[in-house]
């Protein structure tokens, strides 16, 4: 019997909505243009896939060729950096088609329908949460007023994957802090925080690649600091708590690869912290980097099996949003 001929993989690029990139020149002198929050892929994989597959850039023209009904990679790992190609993208893809990390599925990772969903769940906090994009200095403190938040809060760009550039607000004066940075033309996220975030506590971030799961545990304050990062901290989560809530939140993400961080309220209760497309970008020493090596391998696996991914699952359940 002969064996079927793997169908060559499309990777479906995104143009960031502010049209922003960094100009560099790689190894071989060539130029390269470097995007934010793009989704990472292992080594293996792209040296397998580079310069044979073919490359798709969202937005595209209404008289662009049409799309293959192959398997894609979707390179857009954050909404508010590519909600426009996103949003071309899941009106691109033909129906049935499978697609890791479908757009629609990214969208939905940053709506408050999913919010919502996951607030239900038990023993799940899930902050309350605006999203805005202010166009005076003031418009910070008048969105979180009528978004019904009070102080202590957590302020930083939507577009940011780390945890690094967070700003906590204790009172009025604070927005300062935010409003001498470069905050025009951003949207952010603002969150409402309680007192014992504040103060030095455990988190866990779970690395998910299809339906295995790794977790790296790290102690975490604000503001945030690598010292902190290496203290030893106790993790009070009973273990079956963790696999009963974490699995609650894979049931309602259709990501085929995606990260979500948690802090420890109690042996019975998490917080929800982030959820984030792929695995955000990773530093020497960060957790991200200790959770790579052990996904990396499992991940290059599910992208070669396309059969596999959530994206088809979910299409023949209907539940893809």
């Amino acid at each position: 019997m002969t064996k079927a001929k793997r169908q060559a993989l499309t990777l479906a690029m995104g143009v960031p909505d502010d049209r922003q990139g960094q100009p560099v020149v790689d190894a071989q002198g060539a130029p390269l243009l470097n995007l934010r929050n793009q989704l990472r892929l292992p080594d293996a994989t792209l040296a397998g896939i580079k310069h044979k597959e073919q490359l798709l850039w969202f937005p595209r023209p209404d008289d662009a060729p049409r799309i293959t009904a192959g398997p894609t990679i979707n390179i857009c790992a954050d909404f508010t950096t590519f909600e426009g190609a996103l949003r071309a993208m899941a009106r691109a893809m033909p129906q049935g088609a499978p697609v890791f990390n479908h757009p629609a599925a990214v969208m939905h990772l940053a709506s408050m329908q999913l919010r919502d969903a996951l607030a239900a769940l038990d023993g799940l906090v899930v902050r309350k949460q605006i999203r805005i994009r202010p166009t005076e200095p003031d418009h910070f403190a008048t969105a979180m007023e009528k978004g019904g938040l009070d102080y202590p809060l957590r302020v930083q760009r939507a577009d940011d994957q780390t945890n690094q550039n967070v700003f906590v607000i204790r009172g009025v004066d604070d927005w300062a802090h935010v409003t001498e940075t470069d905050w025009q033309t951003q949207t952010y996220l603002i969150s409402q925080l309680s007192g014992q975030d504040i103060a030095q506590h455990p988190r866990i971030r779970l690395a998910f690649v299809g339906q295995h799961v790794e977790l790296a545990t790290f102690a975490y304050t604000h503001p945030p600091t690598p010292l902190a990062a290496n203290l030893p901290m106790q993790v009070t989560i009973d273990p079956r708590r963790l696999r009963q809530i974490s699995g609650a939140v894979a049931r309602q993400v259709q990501l085929d690869f995606w990260t979500a961080e948690f802090s420890v309220r109690s042996s019975k209760t998490l917080a929800l912290e982030y959820l984030w497309p792929g695995l955000p970008k990773s530093s020497k020493g960060d957790v991200s980097q200790l959770l790579w090596g052990k996904i990396a391998p499992r991940l290059e696996a599910l992208v070669a099996e396309p059969g596999a991914w959530r994206s088809v699952r979910s299409q023949k359940s209907g539940t893809l949003h």
